[in-house]
């Protein structure tokens, strides 16, 4: 079991703990003049994930979507093959049940044989997601999907990650799993020289571009399940001061030398599913 609100705090601290990690990875000697840009991608999928894990959970890290894909027709075919006909008497009732299982089996079959849901290697950024969260329960569905979007943080590039996120919730639905997966596609943004209030200024662009695009997508008849939200999280964000030192002269004379700028850095999370407390969770 996954709640809205655990998913928003295990993102919030672990793109935090990325941050403090990456300013110890700049050492005490760079700190003083380069800001803690969080790079490669991979150290904050790690950190996310550590937040993640529970004792009743497996998280996969870099999981194959075809993996996604074949896991999900495995679980529509048990159950298609568990309607029973062992309390049923009569041959005609045998042979209808055995009819119904084989017709929903060939459907099950077309439904994963979509293009759509064929997400070949080639297909550059389409093959894998950087966490899915599971239950200790191999054979069950996730309960999260998540990408994590740093390298280009640009509206079309978080996009193509919300849109790979939802289709894969949208083949669950169309092989009829009806319960929740919730949906992640989180980032940060950091303002040099700013405050919170301009970090959420220098954002309001972007979010805007992604709420436009999820109330588009929304729209889309086969797609009135989804909700969504998408903002900066308040929880976890952090601002540091300009960073000045004294450096003392041979005379005794003193004077105060600024380094770095100060800046101010938010968590931002594109929440998707269709639990009603993805649309009330607090960011």
């Amino acid at each position: 079991m996954i709640t809205a609100d655990e998913v928003v705090d295990d993102i919030a601290k672990g793109v935090r703990e990325a941050l403090r990690t990456r300013v110890f990875l700049l050492g005490a000697e760079a700190i003083d003049f380069h800001h803690p840009e969080i790079r490669p991608e991979y150290l904050v999928t790690v950190e996310v994930a550590k937040q993640m894990g529970r004792m009743d959970r497996v998280i996969g890290l870099e999981t194959l979507m075809n993996d996604l894909r074949k896991n999900a027709q495995r679980k529509a075919v048990f159950l298609a093959n568990n309607i029973s006909s062992k309390f049923v008497r009569s041959k005609q009732e045998r042979i209808s049940l055995k009819a119904q299982r084989d017709a929903r089996i060939l459907e099950i079959e077309r439904i994963v044989s979509d293009p759509k849901y064929q997400f070949s290697p080639s297909a550059r950024g389409r093959k894998r997601v950087d966490i899915v969260v599971f239950t200790s329960d191999p054979s069950e569905l996730p309960l999260l999907i998540s990408e994590a979007k740093l390298g280009s943080q640009t509206a079309d590039a978080i996009i193509a990650d919300i849109d790979r996120v939802v289709t894969l919730l949208q083949m669950h639905r169309d092989l009829g799993f009806n319960e929740n997966i919730y949906g992640a596609v989180f980032f940060y943004k950091m303002t040099k020289g700013g405050s919170i209030s301009d970090v959420q200024r220098d954002s309001s662009v972007l979010l805007a571009r992604i709420n436009s695009h999820l109330c588009d997508k929304k729209s889309d008849p086969n797609n009135k399940w989804l909700k969504f939200k998408a903002d900066l999280l308040t929880r976890e964000n952090y601002s540091e001061p300009i960073q000045a030192y004294e450096e003392l002269h041979d005379d005794g004379s003193s004077e105060m030398v600024f380094t770095r700028q100060g800046f101010a850095f938010a968590p931002g999370l594109v929440l998707l599913g269709q639990a009603d407390d993805v649309e009330t969770v607090p960011f």
